[in-house]
């Protein structure tokens, strides 16, 4: 059974018990209050009877002053008590006022009313009145438990949204403090699951989109029967698949520091890329020293000199370094849309363009671990990718 359920179960219990009692004690007050009536007008109606069996109307009159009562011959109501005496009855009434006194004697027939005693009416208006004020502070309960018992509710329909997938969602942050708490806890905990889930799908990605150009060498080496080039395609591929791996858990305290020249770099980078034709790139070099992990900034490098190389309407491309910078320079377009586009991993469907791939996806997860500066410009017909070595402090 439902928590909304249960309370509103014990919420219709409470309100039946309530009403119970109150009913039960009604019943109390009326039983002891017409006991009371009872006694006070048989007490009065012997101190009426001698003057009314004497037949003495001045008397009954000045007693019926003196005893604060209201007579009326005609008065009519329901009958609670009677009592007969010789020659006639003593009845107590309920009236539409209260009580009443009816005696009856011979061919006579007396009413009278003390409404100083009028009790009932009095103590059941403050019964109902508490009765009226329980139920009103019961149902602000209610409310309160219900609006409560929502946000658990909401928690519940978004985790069985999640368990079918929906790695996305975010919970909305209502209620009490401890359910907004719970609603935080359970949106880092989607959100966290979805990049890791991303990540594991970007990973298969790189692996599959990275090794492309080496095994095509490797089944290349094995037509041509060059073992030379299936040997270093190997080298190649096990090189790549270990620098995903280490690219997929990049973060800046996992970098492995050192200091290097912008030569090295380059370097490392042209030797991932095993380029046969020099002439297809040009190197104007100005050298620098840089700060960073060796590796992945040569993976970086690599990626850049490979788009520029791929995209480039016309050979050769230049690599320029200096002033704490290097530069790739190609012919080209200016691209199409804004560089955070084809920041993206497999931002198209088909490769026409800058940005297809992973290549300048990886580009950013490396800069962006070191605290260095990715930037584009187009000046001329030229397409300038560059990255800005500034100085963090790892």
């Amino acid at each position: 059974m439902s928590i909304k359920r249960q309370i509103t179960l014990l919420f219709l219990l409470s309100l039946t018990i309530m009403i119970s009692l109150s009913l039960w004690i009604e019943n109390i007050n009326r039983s002891k209050n017409e006991k009371i009536v009872a006694s006070h007008y048989f007490n009065l109606a012997k101190e009426l009877l001698p003057a009314i069996v004497d037949n003495k109307r001045a008397l009954l009159r000045r007693k019926t002053v003196s005893l604060n009562l209201i007579s009326e011959p005609k008065m009519e109501g329901d009958v609670l008590l009677i009592r007969p005496i010789t020659f006639g009855e003593i009845s107590i009434l309920k009236v539409e006022q209260g009580y009443a006194l009816k005696i009856c004697y011979l061919d006579e027939v007396y009413g009278f009313e003390d409404q100083s005693i009028d009790l009932s009416n009095r103590e059941q208006m403050v019964i109902n009145i508490l009765l009226m004020l329980d139920i009103f502070i019961l149902l602000l309960i209610y409310m309160a438990m219900m609006k409560i018992i929502a946000p658990i509710r909401q928690l519940s329909l978004g985790m069985k949204r999640f368990s079918k997938g929906e790695f996305d969602l975010q919970l909305p942050l209502k209620g009490a403090s401890e359910i907004r708490e719970l609603s935080t806890s359970f949106n880092e905990m989607s959100s966290t699951l979805k990049e890791t889930i991303e990540e594991r799908e970007n990973l298969l990605k790189y692996i599959g989109h990275e090794l492309k150009t080496p095994l095509s060498k490797s089944k290349f080496a094995l037509e041509m029967n060059q073992p030379e080039i299936l040997s270093r395609s190997l080298d190649e591929m096990e090189r790549l698949v270990s620098d995903i791996l280490e690219m997929h858990l990049l973060k800046a305290d996992r970098l492995n520091i050192s200091k290097f020249k912008a030569q090295t770099l380059i370097t490392q980078a042209l030797n991932r890329l095993y380029i046969d034709d020099e002439s297809l790139l040009e190197i104007d070099l100005d050298d620098f020293e840089i700060e960073g992990d060796l590796e992945h900034l040569s993976v970086a490098l690599k990626n850049l000199i490979d788009n520029a190389l791929k995209y480039s309407s016309k050979k050769p491309i230049l690599l320029r370094a200096k002033s704490h910078h290097i530069e790739i320079i190609s012919r080209g377009e200016v691209l199409c849309q804004p560089l955070a586009f084809y920041l993206e991993a497999f931002t198209q469907e088909e490769p026409s363009s800058l940005g297809y791939g992973l290549g300048l996806n990886i580009v950013k997860r490396v800069v962006d671990a070191h605290g260095f500066t990715l930037f584009y410009r187009h000046d001329e017909g030229e397409n300038i990718f560059g990255i800005e070595f500034s100085s963090p402090s790892f």
